[in-house]
């Protein structure tokens, strides 16, 4: 991953994720966000979450939460996300289990 910050300054960091343990069928989980970028107003749909307690936060570019959606109550859905309040930039929907981070998606609030 890489990111850049309103200076023009770059970090990359390379993560791998092995041995997930725990997760019923994790490999159907799906998710899709759009627009994005956007100017705040995301839809959030997912399917295939089966039956694992999955929670949702999104973070900003330094990993301070700024919302905690909580746990995610369905394996099919949608959500709307509003991140309008916040200033422009990059954020990203963590999905996590009670043990890990299952997925993370990049959002970009741009205006």
């Amino acid at each position: 991953m890489t990111i850049t910050n309103v200076w023009g300054c770059t970090t990359t960091e390379t993560y791998e994720i092995k041995d997930v343990t725990g997760l019923d069928d994790l490999s159907a989980f799906e998710i899709l966000v759009f627009p994005n970028p956007s100017q705040g107003i995301f839809e959030v749909q997912f399917a295939n979450a089966g039956s694992n307690d999955l929670h949702l936060k999104v973070t900003d570019a330094t990993g301070r939460i700024v919302q905690d959606l909580g746990k995610l109550e369905t394996n099919e859905g949608s959500l709307k996300l509003d991140l309008s309040m916040y200033q422009t930039g990059m954020y990203f929907l963590q999905i996590e289990s009670s043990t890990r981070t299952v997925h993370v998606e990049r959002l970009i609030v741009k205006r």
